[in-house]
């Protein structure tokens, strides 16, 4: 596995992806609102900015521990490790799977 600090600051860059990613989403929910009246697409908008934001936060925490892991213990540093790895991992599928959504979310118009 990779250096833990690393791999955080991988991870916030994978998140903060996924938060843009979302915020186009919203913006182009905005648009079929503007377009379309239709209420269905002012819920989107609401949820997309909700996982938006949400992604935010995440990536700030990330970013945070990249530098916080440094000074750690070594059983904490160990903890950390391994929950980057499985963070890494989700992020990837999160990234994944949101970029389906936008395929998805841009096809039923």
């Amino acid at each position: 596995m990779a250096e833990p600090g690393s791999q955080y600051t991988l991870l916030s860059a994978i998140l903060a992806i996924v938060a843009l990613v979302w915020g186009v989403l919203a913006l182009s929910a905005f648009a079929n609102y503007r377009a379309f009246k239709l209420r269905t697409d002012l819920y989107w908008v609401v949820a997309f900015l909700l996982l938006t934001c949400a992604r935010i936060g995440d990536a700030y925490v990330a970013s945070h521990l990249a530098g916080l892991v440094a000074v750690m213990p070594a059983q904490a540093r160990s903890a950390a490790e391994f929950s980057g790895f499985y963070g890494l991992r989700l992020a990837g599928l999160e990234l994944a799977a949101t970029f389906l959504v936008f395929y998805l979310f841009r096809l039923r118009r």
